[in-house]
């Protein structure tokens, strides 16, 4: 791997990747105000990068719609068009079996 290629795939700001990700998710489920992640750093979470496209993947505990806390396991890839000034697109949201968008390779 170039010198470039390391600097595309680079996580130059996690905290803000994942904070889009939850964002993404909360925006994606029926009851957003119980969802409750695991904290960075955590061997639970994964994320990877390839230019603009980042990709996380982790689960949340949330109330479903008989007031039951589930465990829901989550895939998300956006693309970060302005990191500072928080500008980023969700292209594929994967929820348990559900899925949005289109996966894009990042190997």
């Amino acid at each position: 791997m170039n010198q470039k290629e390391i600097l595309e795939r680079e996580l130059t700001d996690p905290d803000k990747y994942y904070t889009y990700a939850k964002e993404i998710i909360l925006d994606y489920i029926k009851t957003p105000r119980t969802a409750e992640f695991p904290d960075l750093p955590s061997s639970a979470i994964a994320m990877q990068r390839k230019g603009k496209y980042v990709g996380v993947k982790s689960y949340f505990d949330a109330q479903n719609t008989y007031g039951v806390f589930v465990r829901s396991k989550y895939t998300v890839e956006f693309t970060v068009t302005d990191l500072k000034a928080n500008i980023y697109k969700p292209v594929y949201v994967k929820i348990d079996d559900e899925i949005r968008g289109d996966w894009v390779d990042l190997d």
